[in-house]
């Protein structure tokens, strides 16, 4: 949803979990095409003008694990697509969807992982030698 504020936001997204426990419910805020800062006249005379920001502010319930902020900046444009369209339908991912979602990334840095491992094996013993 687009908004504005009078403070420039100071990263990309934040992670709200009361307390960061694995596991436990939480929110990431995300903040998209920040623009400004921008002026807006006085509103009473001898003032200073009014300084503000634009930008697009989006929150996604997931479950709170270790390094999500990593994970949410390593694919931040996805996670806005989906926030946009999640607000654009009115809806808010229920509980499988984002469980669903946790196992595909869980999945694919497993797979990220294994690969590397891969690649740790094949190095310790000499290279590609004995591939």
């Amino acid at each position: 949803m687009r908004t504005e504020s009078n403070i420039k936001p100071s990263a990309r997204l934040s992670v709200e979990a009361f307390p960061p426990k694995e596991g436990a419910a939480c929110t990431v805020v995300l903040f998209a095409n920040i623009t400004g800062p921008f002026e807006r006249p006085a509103s009473m005379e001898g003032a200073d003008p009014e300084t503000y920001y634009e930008y697009d502010r989006y929150e996604v319930a997931t479950t709170y694990r270790e390094n999500l902020a990593q994970t949410v900046e390593a694919s931040f444009d996805q996670w806005v697509q989906k926030a946009k369209e999640a607000e654009e339908a009115g809806e808010q991912p229920t509980e499988i969807e984002i469980l669903q979602d946790r196992i595909e990334k869980l999945q694919k840095e497993n797979k990220e992982m294994s690969d590397t491992i891969d690649d740790l094996i094949i190095a310790s013993l000499g290279g590609d030698d004995f591939v």
